[in-house]
């Protein structure tokens, strides 16, 4: 790095220098990239998005205990994602969907469905993860039923939400991929920050060396 430029600095103190963010103008942006005033950072924003293999897991195959972790930069309102979080640390059970070729381009999609019980009066407000391929499941949908959200917010820090998948169910079958794309995540344009800010069209993706999931 050949010097401190103010938008560098701001993009890997949000931690974006291996992953993607697309901003709501269309620019899509990583730390490599960036100079001196080639883009003002917004207001609320998903920072970053990744997948990790259960240990002892199969790679690429997404299965119970596996994890997908999406960090918000600071500020995030809990309960724009969930009715009943008034506070920043909290936890849910609900069931987590891989939707069969549901995406744009025809890739597997995942989701949150229902909560239990009458957290988050019912509904958790999340948004889409574009999986990166159309093999995670084959012949219909996977529900992942009793998947476990937890929220970690410090004041004045980014926030963690990290989604643990539970029991596969439904009329699907989970499927292994050994060859995709970076997963992109389209948060709901409900979040919004402590100041009101909706996180809007910003979207994350995982690393471009990230081509499996899970």
């Amino acid at each position: 790095m050949r010097r401190a430029l103010p938008v560098m600095a701001a993009a890997v103190a949000a931690g974006m220098s291996a992953v993607g963010v697309a901003w709501a103008a269309g620019l899509t942006v990583t730390a490599q990239k960036l100079t001196a005033g080639s883009a003002a950072v917004p207001g609320f924003y998903p920072v970053s998005v990744a997948t990790t293999n259960v240990t002892g897991g199969t790679r690429g195959l997404a299965e119970t205990g596996d994890i997908l972790t999406v960090v918000f930069s600071p500020g995030l309102n809990p309960a724009t994602l969930c009715s009943s979080w008034p506070s920043r640390n909290q936890k849910v059970k609900g069931t987590v969907a891989i939707n069969d070729n549901a995406g744009s381009t025809g890739n597997d999609t995942l989701t949150v469905g229902a909560i239990n019980g009458s957290a988050c009066g019912g509904t958790f407000t999340f948004g889409t993860v574009d999986l990166g391929s159309a093999g995670y499941v084959t012949g219909g949908s996977v529900s992942f039923t009793n998947s476990t959200i937890t929220l970690s917010s410090p004041m004045g820090s980014p926030a963690t939400l990290v989604i643990t998948l539970g029991s596969a169910s439904g009329t699907g079958t989970p499927t292994r991929v050994t060859s995709g794309n970076p997963a992109i995540y389209t948060p709901a344009t409900a979040i919004q920050n402590t100041s009101g800010v909706s996180i809007g069209a910003n979207t994350s993706s995982t690393p471009i060396t990230s081509v499996v999931q899970f």
